[in-house]
């Protein structure tokens, strides 16, 4: 019983309702697009320019995120949400739910599975991949995530030879944090834009831990010159929100997707 009352305390309480798959003008597909499972959502007449690639939080699935991406309103765009693996979570007791990584703990002492996420960055990149197969540019890319998801988008993106349209990272850190600034790419540093969302009242992953991250990730790609590429880099602190979502942060995610994807 103790599992299940951790389990419930770290899972995302969404403030949308899962719907059926086709919706408006998206049709959806229960795969991530390289035989894995998750949902994919394609414009119904099959055409995009871009591509959104969106991790969900611990214990979660797709599912949990699927009817926010309609919502968003981002036209001519593929939205590619991958479930993660089932793992065994040392916080949970060992019991086993879809996860990026094992969690050891909630402080900032707390060791870090570099394994499991990197077992997922290869897992992310090679949804980039085949989506480059399919004729879509990095640059017309949007990697984000939401808790531990969003932490995975964060930690693959920094390690990227690629250049990405942005990073949206909802309710999140930057995992194994020790490793920087030296795993930062040259293209990271180059052309990095930065969109996060953390509410006040988060009780799982806190709020200085999010504005500490970007607070740092800022230093590192401007050198100190922040104001330079202020425009590129986004903290948008709710008041009251827990480790959840809510309407503000979905109009502030619509907004920075459609300025980075040209929509």
């Amino acid at each position: 019983m103790l599992g299940i009352k951790r389990i419930l305390a770290f899972v995302a309480v969404q403030s949308v309702a899962v719907r059926a798959l086709s919706t408006g003008t998206l049709q959806g597909f229960r795969t991530d697009g390289i035989g894995g499972s998750g949902i994919t959502l394609v414009p119904k007449d099959e055409q995009y320019n871009s591509v959104v690639v969106w991790m969900h939080g611990l214990a979660d699935t797709a599912d949990g995120w699927a009817s926010l991406m309609p919502m968003l309103d981002v036209k001519e765009t593929k939205f590619i949400l991958p479930t993660a693996n089932q793992r065994p979570i040392t916080l949970n007791g060992g019991y086993e739910m879809p996860g990026w990584s094992d969690i050891y703990g909630l402080d900032e002492s707390s060791p870090e599975d570099a394994d499991g996420f990197m077992e997922s960055a290869r897992r992310v990149e090679e949804i980039v991949l085949q989506e480059f197969e399919n004729g879509i540019a990095s640059e017309n890319m949007v990697i984000g995530g939401f808790s531990q998801g969003g932490a995975l988008a964060l930690h693959y993106t920094l390690r990227s030879k690629y250049r990405f349209a942005g990073v949206a990272a909802l309710s999140t850190w930057l995992p194994l944090r020790g490793d920087y600034p030296g795993v930062l790419t040259d293209e990271a540093k180059s052309s990095l834009r930065l969109f996060q969302a953390h509410g006040s009242a988060d009780e799982v992953v806190q709020l200085p831990w999010g504005k500490l991250s970007h607070l740092q990730l800022k230093e590192w790609v401007t050198n100190g010159k922040s104001d330079t590429l202020k425009d590129d880099f986004q903290f948008l602190e709710i008041q009251n929100m827990g480790h959840s979502s809510d309407q503000e942060e979905i109009d502030a995610l619509r907004d920075v997707l459609k300025k980075w994807l040209g929509k």
